[in-house]
């Protein structure tokens, strides 16, 4: 099955605003991640809510979490 368009993605998301604090140890921790996958610390951030919301209500498959996984690993290639 084809993928949709970003634009079609768009439409299935809300936005929602969230403040996260993390201690410096977690910081340094990061810095490191978003320095290796060529990330934002935002986006890091966002993927790893998603995946634990994915498993804590069983929404998640390992084929989605290897695939939210594969998507840093394909951005640190270009």
């Amino acid at each position: 099955m084809p993928r949709p368009k970003t634009l079609e993605l768009a439409k299935d998301y809300t936005d929602v605003l969230i403040s996260v604090k993390i201690n410096q140890a977690q910081k340094k921790q990061l810095d490191k991640l978003a320095d290796e996958t060529g990330r934002s610390q935002s986006e890091l951030v966002r993927e790893a809510i998603m995946a634990l919301l994915g498993v804590y209500y069983g929404t998640a498959t390992k084929d989605a979490l290897a695939e939210t996984l594969d998507k840093g690993v394909a951005r640190r290639k270009h």
